[in-house]
Parts: structure tokens; C-alpha cells; sequence
């Protein structure tokens, strides 16, 4: 794995979760981004929540000695994509497996990887967290109010397709 990393409650300081990074492709991986647990956020048998543990696996680019791994803007939405769903496991409080993290109804699997999409199309969200690797400042960025929404309005539309075709197969 590339990175590990500790999920706190920043109120209580209680560990929620933890997560892994595996960013680059290597021989045997699979060439799509995903994320699944390694372990459930749930109640043992004994009654005690064990912490969930999820990965986050992509194929980003590799850095290279004269480069860093640059990633695409669309390497950005699927990162911020899939980093919604470890939040949603790690931040699960469900009882039993059954319930864990992304096991629910799909309108709501895809709702918070959904949201945090939405601040890859912001202007000033990109500016923040992204500069020019060579002179080290924010790139400018260029979304025109039509690109930004019919994204969003694509998104929205697959998900209540994918929905409405659930619906009618009973």
C-alpha cells in the first residue's frame, strides 16, 4: 500500500477509521478505481464496534525523477469520488455487516462520493488544493457555468435512471 492513514472524530478525538491509499498500477491490478473494506465498522460478537477499515485503490499516474504523478482533472473527480465512499464506511455506525457503510439503497450509496465531486468543478476549490508542479502556484482555472451543471444534471440523471430501472423490475 501506498499510504495509511487514521480517521478521528475531531470533538470527541475517538478513531472512527482508517483508511489506505494504493494510487499507482502495478502488475495484477485491476485498471479500475474503487473502494471496499478490509474490515466492517460494526458490532462484534461480543458487542463492541470494531473500526472500519477501508482501501482506496486507483491506477494514477506513477511520478517519475523528473516528475510528480500529475493527475487529469477527471484523476481528480474519480479521487474525490472515491474518497466519498471510504468516508461513508469509515463513518458508518451500522449494528450488524448487513448495514455497513455502502450497503444501503443505491440513491444514497452514490450521495456522498456525489458531493465531494461537486468541489472538483469549483474554482476556487481547485485553486486550493492544486498548483503548477514547476513554478508552485495555483493553475487558473477555466469551467463555464453550462460545463459545470451538465455535469452535475448527467450525474443526477444516470443515478435516477439507474433508480427508475430498479423500481420497475420489481
Amino acid at each position: 500500500m501506498d499510504f495509511q492513514y487514521e480517521v478521528k472524530d475531531t470533538g470527541s478525538e475517538e478513531v472512527l477509521g482508517y483508511f489506505y491509499l494504493d494510487l499507482h498500477p502495478r502488475d495484477g491490478k485491476h485498471s479500475h478505481a474503487c473502494c471496499g473494506p478490509i474490515q466492517q465498522g460494526c458490532l462484534d460478537d461480543k458487542g463492541k464496534r470494531q473500526k472500519a477499515v477501508v482501501v482506496l485503490i486507483c491506477n494514477f499516474p506513477r511520478p517519475t525523477a523528473d516528475r510528480p504523478s500529475l493527475l487529469s482533472h477527471d484523476d481528480v473527480v474519480t479521487m474525490f469520488h472515491e474518497f466519498g465512499h471510504a468516508m461513508h464506511g469509515i463513518c458508518s455506525r451500522a449494528e450488524t455487516p448487513l448495514f455497513y457503510g455502502t450497503r444501503v439503497q443505491a440513491d444514497f450509496l452514490e450521495a456522498p462520493s456525489q458531493m465531494l465531486e461537486n468541489w472538483c468543478y469549483e474554482k476556487e476549490a481547485l485553486r486550493l488544493m492544486s498548483k503548477h508542479y514547476k513554478v508552485r502556484h495555483a493553475a487558473d482555472f477555466t469551467f463555464t457555468h453550462y460545463e459545470k451543471n451538465s455535469q452535475r444534471i448527467c450525474v443526477q440523471t444516470v443515478s435516477h435512471l439507474s433508480l427508475d430501472g430498479r423500481d420497475a423490475a420489481g
